[in-house]
């Protein structure tokens, strides 16, 4: 009873913080569809099993909720705001899954379920937004049930500024691209030295911090560096530097060419997770 009561008062002082915002390229479908689309059909692949109940925190990837349904999966959605959550149930709908996606505008921190009430829990781009992490993975913790199954995607704070990681990797992509005078590449950094930096990743934890919290509570079973230089590019477009589209066209379209992401490079961590260990497959992207 005591120990309850002392988690009751750590959540309440975790409650989401509005400020905090995620990158501007996760609100605009097309940047979303190129950068995430191969993430959450990984999630889907791997999470998807008829008559499972999943809960999905944080309405980022809005068809996320609509795909999995589609799999015979109920699922609830929480966010804070409300047009996320509006464009949900709109994806739902259109999608065919509304009947079985169930939509809360709150914050998940003061939204209670039952102990052991979820099969799946995906926390997406969201755990940055709480200013203390711990609290918020005891809590999914215990309403995940023995055995089931756990995903977080979150953004990383980089090591090395934007700037300086743009006048880098401009000169692969000179390379790359054979453009020696690279005048993209120049207008990339004048518009990060105009945008400044992208300002979720100075509220985002460094990648070991997030490591170590999601492994104290749950068992990792594969951990994924996402997007290094291709989202900071995306994040200037989404704010209206389309000077950088034919930058962030060409980066696509060479992903495979690019450096491997690595957790010192990547912007975003990937993480699959289980309430005990699980055998089988890995997860892979």
């Amino acid at each position: 009873m005591v120990q309850l009561r002392a988690e009751q008062e750590a959540l309440q002082q975790c409650r989401i913080d509005p400020t905090i915002q995620a990158p501007r390229w996760h609100a605009d479908p097309a940047l979303r569809k190129q950068l995430d689309s191969a993430v959450c059909e990984q999630v889907v692949d791997r999470f998807g099993a008829t008559g499972k109940k999943v809960l999905v925190i944080g309405a980022g990837c809005p068809e996320l909720a609509a795909m999995l349904a589609q799999k015979g999966m109920f699922v609830t959605v929480v966010d804070d705001n409300a047009d996320r959550i509006r464009v949900v149930q709109d994806t739902a709908n259109e999608m065919g899954g509304l009947g079985t996606v169930s939509c809360h505008v709150d914050d998940y921190s003061s939204r209670q379920f039952e102990r052991a009430a979820f099969h799946r829990i995906v926390a997406w781009d969201v755990l940055n937004r709480f200013p203390t992490p711990d609290p918020i993975l005891r809590k999914m913790t215990r309403e995940l049930k023995a055995g089931g199954l756990f995903f977080l995607r979150t953004w990383i704070r980089p090591l090395e500024p934007e700037l300086a990681w743009t006048q880098r990797m401009g000169q692969w992509w000179k390379r790359v691209t054979g453009n020696q005078d690279g005048p993209l590449a120049s207008a990339t950094l004048a518009a990060i030295k105009a945008h400044g930096g992208v300002p979720s990743h100075a509220t985002a934890m460094p990648w070991a911090e997030v490591e170590r919290v999601i492994g104290e509570h749950l068992v990792i079973q594969d951990i994924v560096p996402q997007h290094g230089w291709v989202s900071d590019i995306a994040e200037l477009v989404a704010s209206g530097h389309e000077e950088c589209r034919p930058l962030l066209e060409q980066l696509l379209a060479a992903s495979a060419e690019m450096p491997e992401v690595t957790s010192e490079t990547a912007r975003y961590a990937a993480i699959f997770a289980a309430n005990e260990k699980q055998l089988g497959s890995v997860f892979k992207l």
